[in-house]
């Protein structure tokens, strides 16, 4: 709905995005510390048998200091979806 009206990119371009930075083999970290950080989310847990929840992780690449990311570098960009 957002992407009808304008507000964000549809989410064919967002998986075209995900699998050009995936595939880029450029270093963005000149030197600096790289930390990921990973957390997961569990809904509906106190079920009896353990069935019918829901499981979702997601992470970030924290890196500090700013200066030490190279933004210049850019990210080729995919023809098509790779992801399924």
């Amino acid at each position: 709905m957002l992407s009808s009206m304008g507000m964000c990119v549809p989410y064919k371009e967002t998986d075209k995005f995900e699998g050009s930075v995936t595939a880029c083999t450029e270093d963005t970290v000149n030197s600096g510390y790289v930390q990921f950080v990973y957390f997961n989310a569990d809904h509906n847990v106190n079920t009896l048998d353990g069935h019918g929840t829901f499981h979702a992780m997601g992470g970030i690449e924290c890196v500090t200091p700013f200066s030490s990311v190279n933004v210049d570098i850019p990210v080729p960009r995919n023809k098509k979806v790779t992801a399924a």
